[in-house]
């Protein structure tokens, strides 16, 4: 590295950029660093180097950085986040042959708790759900907020549509249980949820997510706190969607 950095000094006059230094105190910095080459009758007679501590800059990139992708109530990741996740994630599982599932979920009956509650018993329960949710997924599955009560989550490493549907089902039952409000007010809520399967439904993360949400409403239609995974009238995905009903 140090090499590259004095290679670009000899052949362009300068380097600039950014380097891990260390304080007296043995703690480590990101370092902004300048050099520059001295000439004297355009020979190299020594050189100047510009150092800054850029650590409270880096700190604030990334406080900014963390705000532009993460939902400020649950600290979940939000539509920006589950976009850019998704797509590399699918792309992972075209290579690898496995099957990834996206799971739309709203609440059931959410509006009545912040209009008998207020927003803030909302804003404790929508805490509450969160963290519910990341408890049930796996560290490799991806659960973000997308809008008010709309999360989304993203399965990946399945075997087909069966292990997305158990989930779900697993999922809404602790989504059902009672919460307790700071206030000792007792609440309860449920959820429907929506599948899509990839690559049997599509092979886009935005057509897919769509098709999640097509299934989430015929969930709510349904009567509420279910799970419905999307179909398809194509013969290839007839015999995955059937087996995974079974298991419903």
């Amino acid at each position: 590295f140090f090499n590259a950095i004095w290679q670009s000094v000899r052949e362009n006059g300068h380097w600039r950029g950014e380097i891990w230094s260390r304080r007296k105190d043995g703690s480590v910095f990101p370092e902004l660093l300048t050099i520059s080459t001295i000439l004297n009758k355009d020979e190299p007679v020594g050189y100047v180097t510009v150092f800054s501590d850029i650590s409270t800059l880096k700190a604030h990139q990334e406080k900014l950085d963390y705000l532009a992708h993460h939902d400020p109530l649950t600290g979940l990741p939000n539509r920006v986040a589950l976009d850019e996740f998704t797509t590399a994630m699918l792309k992972h599982s075209e290579r690898s042959g496995e099957v990834a599932a996206i799971m739309a979920i709203d609440l059931d009956g959410f509006k009545p708790i912040n209009d008998t509650h207020g927003h803030h018993a909302g804003d404790e329960l929508l805490r509450e759900i969160a963290t519910r949710m990341q408890e049930e997924a796996r560290e490799t599955d991806f659960v973000a907020r997308v809008g008010g009560d709309e999360f989304i989550i993203v399965l990946l490493h399945l075997e087909d549509g069966n292990g997305a549907l158990r989930f779900g089902q697993r999922l809404l039952r602790a989504i059902e249980m009672p919460v307790t409000l700071e206030d000792g007010t007792e609440v309860h809520v449920s959820a429907s949820a929506g599948i899509s399967l990839f690559p049997y439904h599509g092979r886009e993360a935005q057509p897919l997510c769509v098709l999640a949400d097509m299934a989430l409403y015929e969930a709510k239609g349904k009567g509420r706190n279910a799970v419905v995974m999307y179909e398809l009238p194509e013969t290839q995905a007839v015999n995955v969607l059937t087996a995974a009903s079974s298991a419903s």
